[in-house]
């Protein structure tokens, strides 16, 4: 018997050209993750936290005009993931999904 993860990382990458649905998904983003570039964040959550987190994206973009991607990774990959340049300090302890 398989057991899931307890952690499912994602980088989560959005082109949304309305300023008002960008911002919201912005605002809504910054309370699950890394803010790692202008439109590039990475999350750690929990499989229900995934789910909940994907079901706000839906509310907030539209289908017809925006893109949201979400990359997964596992936690391998993560420990390898390389940062250049300017790196802000934050980790995903720095971060409490509820």
């Amino acid at each position: 018997m398989s057991s899931l993860p307890r952690f499912e990382y994602r980088v989560i990458a959005y082109d949304i050209p309305d300023d008002k649905r960008r911002t919201k998904l912005l605002q809504m983003l910054k309370g699950f993750g890394l803010h790692v570039q202008f439109s590039v964040f990475e999350v750690k959550l929990e499989p229900m936290q995934l789910l909940r987190l994907k079901n706000e994206i839906e509310k907030i973009m539209d289908p017809d005009e925006d893109c949201v991607v979400l990359y997964p990774l596992n936690e391998q990959l993560v420990e390898k993931v390389e940062r250049l340049g300017v790196v802000k300090h934050q980790t995903f302890d720095d971060f409490l999904v509820i």
